[in-house]
């Protein structure tokens, strides 16, 4: 090797040892919140930082217990379910909606925050667990879809930061003895002009939490706003650059197992024959689970529930009527043999049906496919169930749906079940019915 071949790969040596310390710094922060916390013995943090320093891969995948961002701080004040004030003068703001990549996570929280007064970096974020507080505003129920978060929540975000915004001020000018019209807010510090005097949020954040809750609390004019309707970094992107986001897929519990399925390939299908006993003789798998649409493989890691899947012969009993025949091309014969023959339903008619004397007649065709809400994370579910409580970690839209599937499937009460909702790797409306098929 010639002397500049060693040096570069010295150099290329110590670039890969500064990636690793830094990967190892963000992995250490995820298994802190949690002692319990750990990978599986195959595939430890420590191990997969020294694999990926050997092969000069800079992308760390881990999965680890996410830390619980419910869980509320000693020094933390609720004004309402939105919105806590810490002593540090932070803001802590609940996002109730689930992020899937299209920003909610940053958008509803600024608005928030905008009414309410506080910069950009002074704000913590919590993800909301199930509560009735968080539910729709028009359908009142918890969830994410229909592509309108901000159309639905950004009236209630305003009021809310609004509301918050004039307890502290009240709980302020009972501490300086001022009229609370004497008072300004600006970047989490409210202002008594005339005698220059200011107070920070987090002073008076105790107080205000013990005052009511404003009905109706005045909004900020448009004018007035400094975050609404300008560019501002998503909250969401540093630890998605850096790996350190959790994905329901990355999650892990201690001694937990995994599973995987296998269902009907056409709708309506069941399992009609396989061996339980053949699936179960391959290494590592613990149970068997009949579905009404398929199989599901439970083994120690998910790769010897996928291969013993893959390995198991399974007959397929017939959907209903021609499912199994069923494909795009025969769905979309059967689409203009009706348009050509009907039945038809008229729901509006106007004028003469018949064509005039002269009159053109144009006729055009429109075919859109089938669309695949195929996710870039797959669909994925962890649960941790005692005789007293479940614990689940889940990338869902319908918050609610599963709240209420675990209650009927575990029999217990609501206090009981915890639901941690992670990020979403896409959504498209395929994790709000049909996530709580997972759960």
């Amino acid at each position: 090797m010639t002397p500049n071949a060693s040096r570069s790969r010295r150099k290329i040596v110590e670039i890969g040892e500064a990636r690793i310390r830094k990967i190892a710094t963000i992995a250490d922060g995820f298994v802190a919140s949690d002692c319990s916390a750990s990978l599986p013995p195959q595939a430890t943090r420590r191990t997969v930082l020294k694999t990926i320093a050997a092969s000069g891969v800079s992308l760390a995948i881990g999965a680890v217990l996410p830390e619980d961002s419910s869980a509320e701080t000693a020094d933390e004040s609720r004004l309402n379910a939105w919105v806590g004030i810490r002593a540090d003068g932070k803001a802590v703001i609940v996002v109730s909606q689930t992020e899937m990549g299209q920003g909610i996570s940053t958008t509803l929280p600024v608005v928030l925050a905008d009414e309410l007064g506080v910069r950009l970096k002074d704000i913590i974020l919590r993800d909301a667990s199930f509560d009735p507080a968080y539910r729709h505003p028009q359908y009142n129920w918890m969830f994410t879809g229909n592509s309108e978060s901000i159309k639905a929540f950004y009236d209630l975000m305003r009021r809310m930061g609004a509301a918050a915004r004039e307890m502290l001020v009240a709980a302020a000018a009972q501490r300086l003895k001022v009229n609370p019209e004497e008072l300004s807010v600006d970047a989490g510090r409210i202002r008594h002009a005339p005698s220059g005097r200011s107070i920070g949020f987090g002073a008076v954040a105790a107080a205000a939490a013990r005052l009511p809750v404003p009905a109706s609390p005045k909004l900020k004019a448009q004018s007035k706003l400094a975050l609404v309707g300008r560019p501002v970094p998503r909250f969401d992107l540093p630890a998605k650059t850096d790996g350190s986001a959790i994905f329901g897929i990355d999650v892990v519990v201690p001694g937990m197992l995994s599973g995987a399925l296998k269902r009907s390939p056409w709708p309506g299908g069941k399992p009609e024959q396989y061996s339980a006993e053949t699936i179960k003789g391959q290494p590592g798998v613990t149970a068997v689970v009949e579905l009404p649409d398929g199989i599901a493989v439970v083994a120690r890691t998910y790769w010897q529930a996928r291969k013993a899947l893959d390995k198991a012969a399974i007959t397929w009993a017939a959907g209903v009527g021609d499912a199994k025949d069923l494909a795009s091309s025969t769905i979309a014969d059967d689409y203009r043999s009706r348009l050509e023959h009907g039945p038809f339903y008229v729901h509006l008619q106007k004028g003469n049906d018949g064509a005039g004397a002269g009159a053109r007649h144009m006729e055009a065709v429109y075919e859109i496919p089938f669309q695949a809400h195929a996710t870039m994370e797959p669909m994925n579910c962890t649960a941790s169930v005692t005789h007293d409580s479940c614990e689940i970690w889940v990338p869902t839209q319908g918050m609610e749906l599963t709240h209420g599937v675990a209650m009927q499937e575990t029999g217990l009460r609501p206090e009981q079940i915890k639901i941690h909702r992670t990020l979403a790797g896409g959504g498209f409306g395929r994790r709000l019915q049909q996530a709580h098929r997972f759960v």
